[in-house]
C-alpha cells in the first residue's frame, strides 16, 4: 500500500496540506496490515497538524508563568491566612505561587526565589515567631547567600502596645536589602486592625513583582 495516494484520498484538507508541505517517501512493505498503516499515518498527521498550529505563534504553548515564593512566619495564624491569600492573589496576575513556613525553610530556598513575599509576626519584645527563629537566625547571620537577583516585598505585622512594634519585619525587610535584594513594593507594618490595609497591599504587591528590575 502507498500511504502518500491514501491519505491525501482520505486525509481532510487541513491535513493534505501539513502532509504536502514535507517531503514523505513512506511506503508500507509487502505483508503489512493497510488498516493499521492507515490508522498510523493519520495518527501522526494530527500531531503535525497541531505542530503547525504551535509554530506559528497564535495556537503556541502557554508562556511560562513566573514563580514567586510566599514565606511567612506566623505565631497565632494571620501572616499565614495572609500568605495563603497571597497565593490566590498572585495566580491571577501569572504568577506560580508557593507558600512557606520559616519553619521549613532554609537558605538555599530564599536564594532560589527570584519574587519573594514575606509576612512575617513580631512576637513579645521584638522576637520572631518560636517557629521561624532558626530561619531568622541565619538570615541575620554571615551564612546567608547573595540575593542579587530577588525582588521582594515585607509586610509586618505587630503590636503598638510593644516597644518594638513590627521589629522582626523590619529587621527581615533591611537583612533582604542589604543582600542585594531589589525591593517591589514598599514595607508596610500593621497593627492588631490589619485586615483591610492588607487585602490592599497583598492584591497590590504581586503586579509590582512583575514588573522590570531596575538593576542597581
Amino acid at each position: 500500500m502507498n500511504l502518500r495516494k491514501h491519505l491525501c484520498r482520505t486525509a481532510t484538507p487541513q491535513e493534505r496540506s501539513v502532509f504536502s508541505g514535507g517531503d514523505w517517501r513512506f511506503e508500507q512493505g509487502r505483508g503489512a496490515n493497510d488498516a493499521a498503516a492507515a490508522k498510523l499515518a493519520r495518527w501522526l498527521f494530527r500531531g503535525l497538524r497541531g505542530g503547525a498550529g504551535r509554530s506559528g505563534g497564535t495556537g503556541g504553548c502557554a508562556k511560562p508563568r513566573a514563580s514567586l515564593t510566599v514565606l511567612y512566619a506566623s505565631e497565632s495564624g494571620n501572616a499565614e491566612g495572609l500568605a495563603i491569600k497571597a497565593k490566590k492573589a498572585a495566580q491571577k496576575h501569572g504568577l506560580d505561587a508557593r507558600v512557606i513556613d520559616m519553619a521549613d525553610a532554609d537558605m538555599g530556598i530564599l536564594a532560589n526565589a527570584k519574587n519573594l513575599i514575606v509576612y512575617v509576626a513580631t512576637w513579645g519584645e521584638g522576637e520572631p515567631p518560636g517557629r521561624a527563629a532558626d530561619f531568622y537566625h541565619a538570615l541575620m547571620s554571615d551564612v546567608a547567600p547573595r540575593l542579587d537577583d530577588v525582588r521582594f516585598a515585607v509586610l509586618a505585622l505587630g503590636d503598638t502596645a510593644y516597644t518594638q512594634f513590627c521589629a522582626t519585619g523590619n529587621a527581615i525587610d533591611a537583612r533582604l536589602e542589604a543582600l542585594g535584594a531589589s525591593r517591589a513594593a514598599d514595607r508596610i507594618d500593621l497593627d492588631l486592625d490589619f485586615a483591610k490595609q492588607a487585602v490592599e497591599w497583598t492584591q497590590g504587591a504581586p503586579p509590582s513583582l512583575r514588573r522590570p528590575m531596575r538593576r542597581r
